[in-house]
């Protein structure tokens, strides 16, 4: 018999069972009659099982009490098939109630029976929902598809679901497939098909939809940034109670280059929050409290939530606060508190703290300049990829900055380690080395090579080295003191002063 909704307000479970208790304890008769009383109660149990299971049949919080009353042998023999079946029909019914599924996972693990994974069971339900044509089963099993959880991960097929539930205009659907959009997750990267998704999605009143689209125009993402308009739908996304849309707002308070810092009312949307356990809003408090924006200096309060910031997302959370200095929101750089927390961080091994102090002591911002240190730092970096890091160590290998032993080879490998990564500074480098035969063959052509790469991309100083190239008909260029004028004027709009004196 398939469960019905009743409108009708159901009886209280506690009522019936207390009831039933009443009734079975009233007939017992004395224990003289042990064998009368034993077939009595024996068939007053049967009677009130089948009540029950009729009750089960009835509504689906009656499912779910069955099943536990099943699973744990309350008024009823412990029974794992009958327990299982009732869980079933209350998930079917209703796969949103994550009481249901804790105690079917539950029961699976006890009897080792069954799925007995979390979110596989997940899978499964959410699977049904689907083939019925459930936009919210589509949307869960899209989120456990697209962080391949129960099962392999698969970004085509979370992308086909939310197409689905976007085709049926569910409004969440809409939001989620346009967050694909926007980070080119299965589809090609379209930020105007993904603030289309948005916009629909917010017309509906979408929570997701509203925060995904102040997003797009806090940050000018396919649209003109906008901190008014995207302050207006964080606000609706926050009277929905969106703890990272009340991080937003008070974001925006504190940090909006469009309108009046108001450090109190951040700190209020900060605190609101933090509440709810958003992780991006301990960092900032962190620094609120620490510089007296909003309210008085108070270390105490600063370091209360730089504690709370650690112990929910770990020491990297340290890198976070560090970064909040950089600048802060007056717009100053407070190199030597970026410093404190980083080296708070690296004295927990967080490798996120270690690109920066080196950069720090490379460029002498907030620390005494330490080129020793600087490498110090570098080299603790796992599998360096960071192309500050690589660029600054070679430029310690390639001049032997701070006494470090000079080693044109290891400069060189660090410039084309760092080139994988398309930077311009570091063709540069590599340019000069070639330029000048340092550590390899000189070689006008590679150099020229890489400086007009390097010069694609504005770097000055390759575009200086262009230009003295054609200036001087180098590198088997033939010479032509118009584009060497060109070129410097380029050079010198860019940032490299000399140049300018080259201009005529």
């Amino acid at each position: 018999m398939p469960l019905q909704k009743h409108h009708h307000k159901p009886k209280s479970w506690l009522n019936i069972a207390g009831l039933a208790c009443l009734i079975s304890f009233s007939v017992i008769p004395h224990p003289a009659s042990a064998d009368t009383s034993f077939s009595l109660f024996s068939s007053l149990s049967k009677i009130y099982r089948l009540y029950i299971e009729g009750r089960c049949h009835e509504h689906i919080r009656s499912a779910y009490v069955c099943g536990l009353m099943y699973a744990h042998g309350i008024t009823v023999p412990k029974d794992y098939e009958r327990a299982h079946y009732w869980y079933d029909q209350a998930i079917t019914y209703d796969n949103t109630n994550e009481a249901a599924f804790d105690s079917l996972l539950t029961l699976n693990q006890t009897y080792h029976r069954g799925i007995q994974d979390k979110y596989a069971l997940h899978r499964y339900y959410y699977e049904k929902g689907v083939a019925q044509g459930d936009t919210t089963s589509m949307i869960e099993l899209a989120n456990l598809y697209e962080e391949g959880l129960g099962g392999p991960k698969d970004i085509s097929a979370a992308l086909h679901l939310r197409e689905k539930a976007a085709e049926l205009h569910d409004a969440t659907g809409m939001a989620l497939l346009g967050r694909m959009y926007m980070y080119g997750s299965g589809v090609p990267q379209n930020a105007a098909s993904a603030n289309a998704l948005f916009e629909a999605s917010a017309k509906q009143g979408n929570i997701f939809g509203q925060y995904f689209l102040g997003n797009s125009y806090l940050f000018g993402d396919g649209v003109a940034e906008n901190d008014l308009k995207a302050m207006e739908l964080y606000q609706k996304a926050a009277d929905q109670d969106s703890p990272a849309a009340k991080y937003r707002i008070g974001y925006i308070y504190a940090y909006s280059k469009q309108l009046s810092h108001d450090y109190k009312k951040s700190l209020k949307w900060l605190l609101k929050a933090a509440d709810e356990d958003e992780p991006r809003s301990f960092s900032l408090l962190t620094l609120l409290y620490d510089k007296g924006l909003g309210t008085s200096p108070d270390p105490q309060k600063s370091q209360q939530w730089a504690d709370r910031a650690v112990q929910q997302n770990g020491p990297s959370a340290f890198c976070d606060i560090a970064d909040r200095y950089q600048p802060d929101p007056t717009g100053t750089y407070d190199y030597k508190r970026a410093v404190y927390w980083y080296e708070a961080a690296a004295a927990k091994n967080e490798q996120c703290a270690y690109p920066s102090l080196g950069n720090f002591y490379f460029l002498g911002q907030g620390v005494m300049r330490d080129f020793r240190k600087a490498k110090y730092w570098y080299d603790k970096i796992n599998n360096n990829n960071d192309v500050a890091a690589l660029n600054n160590l070679g430029e310690i290998y390639n001049y032997g900055y701070g006494g470090v032993p000079q080693d044109l080879q290891k400069a060189r490998s660090l410039y084309e380690k760092c080139i994988q990564q398309d930077d311009e500074i570091c063709m540069y480098n590599l340019g000069n080395l070639y330029e000048f035969g340092r550590g390899v063959p000189q070689n006008y052509q590679t150099a020229r090579y890489w400086y007009e790469k390097s010069a694609q991309k504005h770097e000055s100083s390759a575009e200086a080295h262009l230009a003295s190239f054609y200036e001087t008909g180098k590198a088997g260029l033939p010479q032509d003191p118009a584009m060497a004028q060109s070129l410097y004027k380029q050079a010198c709009h860019d940032g490299d002063t000399p140049s300018c004196d080259h201009i005529k």
